[in-house]
């Protein structure tokens, strides 16, 4: 149930990674599509690189920013959903054990705070997302057709011209100024748009939900650890609670390392490639100037910016956790306990002392930090720019 919106996008491409239960047919036809899109995204994105040659060659500055913004976030779409599905026997073994680990009863959910960490904010975040997709990807349609509709009523039919306009700001090496070709490359371009759209975010949705239960389930582990009451008269028991909750914190700091060697590859990615189409969307915003681009491309960024923050604080609240179960050791009243109950909270405390994490495959832990550094950059080229324009 937690996974059902990362899921749904995924679905809507035709991948299904919890693998439910629907007819043959179905399961046909989804591979179908799949199939389709993943063809289409790679005959696209050759085309996009060859345009872009040619629009750097033409020096045509502005469309070369709109097109590199539009490769640069497909190409982290691609890259991300591929591995994804390179990687999903993992992720469905990580995907069991937290289902085994997830609580059941209303008593047990409450003392996990599945409310805080259910990403109850996914519906809208999506329904934002979507909706702006949508709006980049119908706005060069109707905007040919309110132009059109308006030559009509100054020039007259026979007068009139049909503009032509297109999602993807490239040219191509045939006469799509036709509804013959017009409404074939339309539709493969806003196919593509989908396809990259939902992938990028479902794939960021799967790793902040992924560590949203993590962090539920260290979260739980340190209430546990400091309500907990030893006694000296009952030693063993307090040892072997100690020693159940050293495994599932074993189990937990295991699960956060596979996540981490999944989700590294995909982390560093984003990370390039976010920096990369956040400066560019910012160059075009300026070269642009104001208008309905800008309120699209404005839109996209600031959406953009959101998803990658929700990615950066799941981070960083991973890591927050994990280090606060040393505190929750000391918290706890140890001093009560047997000596041999000491000596394991020590072990606890020594052991909690390395937080767990997720990192751009090593390279940087994914944190707020994180995020400030990639903002940072961004409003440098921003500032840079302004200059020049001044």
């Amino acid at each position: 149930q937690v996974f059902w919106g990362p899921n749904a996008l995924f679905r809507a491409v035709g991948y299904d990674f919890q693998r439910l239960p629907r007819p043959y047919w179905r399961q046909i036809l989804m591979k179908a599509v799949l199939i389709f899109m993943i063809l289409s995204a790679i005959c696209i994105r050759i085309y996009m690189f060859m345009s872009l040659r040619e629009l750097i060659i033409r020096d045509d500055i502005l469309n070369s920013f709109r097109l590199g913004a539009f490769i640069a976030y497909g190409v982290d779409s691609n890259v991300k959903f591929a591995y994804f599905i390179f990687k999903a026997h993992r992720l469905r073994k990580i995907y069991d054990f937290l289902a085994a680990e997830y609580p059941q009863t209303s008593s047990e959910q409450k003392l996990y705070k599945i409310d805080i960490y259910g990403f109850q904010r996914a519906p809208v975040m999506i329904c934002a997302y979507m909706a702006v997709v949508a709006s980049i990807m119908l706005s060069p349609l109707l905007q040919s057709i309110v132009t059109y509709i308006i030559d009509i009523y100054r020039f007259g039919y026979d007068a009139a011209e049909y503009p032509y306009l297109h999602p993807i700001p490239m040219p191509y090496n045939f006469d799509y100024y036709t509804p013959r070709y017009y409404i074939p490359v339309y539709m493969v371009e806003s196919l593509n748009g989908h396809f990259s759209s939902t992938t990028n975010l479902g794939t960021d949705l799967f790793i902040s939900i992924f560590s949203g239960q993590l962090c539920m389930q260290l979260e739980y582990l340190g209430y546990s650890l400091e309500t907990y009451e030893p006694s000296m008269e009952k030693s063993e028991d307090d040892c072997e609670f100690l020693r159940k909750w050293i495994r599932k914190h074993q189990l937990m700091l295991g699960l956060c390392a596979d996540l981490d060697e999944v989700f590294g590859t995909t982390l560093l990615c984003k990370l390039i490639t976010n920096c990369t189409y956040f400066c560019i969307i910012v160059a075009q915003l300026m070269l642009e100037g104001y208008g309905y681009g800008f309120l699209n491309f404005g839109s996209f960024f600031f959406l953009t910016v959101a998803q990658f923050f929700m990615v950066c604080q799941y981070g960083q609240n991973l890591i927050t956790i994990s280090e606060h179960l040393s505190f929750s050791a000391y918290k706890n009243r140890w001093y009560n306990g047997s000596k041999a109950y000491k000596k394991m909270i020590l072990t606890i405390i020594t052991r909690a002392q390395t937080p767990a994490n997720l990192t751009a495959k090593g390279f940087q832990p994914i944190s707020l930090l994180t995020f400030q550094i990639v903002m940072s950059v961004t409003y440098r080229v921003f500032a840079v720019l302004q200059q020049v324009f001044d």
